[in-house]
């Protein structure tokens, strides 16, 4: 179903059609599941370079990818880039990274992003305690 949506994204393109944020988070929805990290953050540097701006679903989607890969420092600079270009983290992008703090036994900045959560007003959920 990916290559076929990637020709389909290629065509679209090559006809002068302007792919939207909507497309590439489809795009690197589909990149995520299949653990295509490389080509997942490729898509985000080529919207980033045709001034498409990413949205909040790009970048959970992204970091949650890392988080279950076990790149939760990957993860981290992603919600950092975020954070940069203006994007606020919520309670989805907390807890994909509290998963992969977890996942990797990184228990102790699992417990300092739970605080900095509730600093910044978010405050965990059932997800986030059951993580």
């Amino acid at each position: 179903l990916l290559p076929s949506a990637l020709e389909l994204f290629s065509t679209m393109k090559s006809k002068g059609l302007s792919p939207n944020v909507v497309t590439y988070n489809s795009l690197i929805r589909g990149m995520c599941n299949l653990g295509q990290w490389k080509e997942a953050t490729g898509m985000l540097s080529e919207m980033l370079e045709n001034n498409i701006a990413p949205d909040i679903i790009t970048y959970n989607t992204l970091v949650d990818m890392f988080s279950k890969e076990g790149m939760v420092d990957e993860a981290l600079a992603t919600l950092h880039l975020m954070i940069k270009r203006g994007e606020a983290p919520n309670i989805v992008t907390y807890n994909a990274l509290l998963d992969g703090y977890c996942l990797c036994g990184r228990m102790d900045e699992a417990s300092k992003l739970m605080d900095l959560m509730v600093e910044k007003g978010c405050k965990p959920d059932l997800v986030s305690f059951n993580t």
